[in-house]
């Protein structure tokens, strides 16, 4: 069945109001899960309040100030303007950072975002680069049946012009075997009931030379 132009756009319209009201019902679940993210990267890493942190794609917000509290030196990296005093402008594929310019880099709900598995790996690369002492990226597990954007059963396996319709924005989302391929040396896990995959890892710390 062909619909008109102006009903698409009503239906579209309505999806979207539906969709706030179902946010606002689950947001406290996606904030736990998110504190669970959290307890996982402090349990593993055990970083000292003096390492700094580089946020990629992350804002400011009451459920990340555990997280950017912690640390001394706290940067926000996003391709928008945030509200942060160490807010940096830039693109998480082409990061305009030193190497090895942070100890730890995160990212939660971001590479899914950047675009295709070309653009996903050039973000990965550049993790690995920019990252001193580790790396923690979080994505939406593909193979999880509900869609995290839209609630709505497997939208996430649906053609890209669809998703970009009614999403208002594609996004490629990752398997656990899809994470393993980005970041080959990392450890991949699920957590949050299989919501979510993350890739973590911890580079050797240099052993100094010997004074002679």
């Amino acid at each position: 069945m062909l619909i008109r132009a102006p009903a698409r756009h009503y239906m579209v319209k309505e999806f979207h109001v539906v969709l706030r009201h179902m946010r606002n019902f689950v947001f406290p679940l996606h904030a736990n899960l998110r504190s669970k993210k959290l307890d996982l990267f402090f349990q593993t890493f055990a970083p000292h309040p003096t390492d700094s942190l580089l946020d990629v794609g992350g804002c400011p917000g009451a459920e990340y100030t555990s997280l950017h509290s912690f640390f001394a030196h706290v940067a926000l990296l996003n391709i928008r303007p945030v509200d942060h005093p160490k807010g940096i402008l830039g693109d998480a594929c082409k990061m305009s950072l030193p190497d090895k310019s942070f100890d730890w880099v995160f990212s939660n709900a971001l590479i899914e975002h950047v675009g295709n598995f070309s653009k996903q790996f050039e973000m990965a690369e550049e993790v690995r680069r920019v990252a001193r002492k580790g790396y923690f990226i979080a994505t939406p597990n593909r193979h999880f049946p509900i869609d995290p954007h839209t609630y709505i059963p497997f939208f996430h396996l649906m053609p890209e012009t669809t998703i970009d319709r009614v999403a208002v924005g594609a996004y490629w989302m990752l398997s656990p075997t899809d994470m393993k391929a980005l970041f080959p040396s990392a450890t991949v896990m699920t957590t949050g009931f299989g919501t979510s995959v993350v890739a973590m890892e911890t580079f050797p710390t240099p052993v100094a030379a010997p004074v002679t």
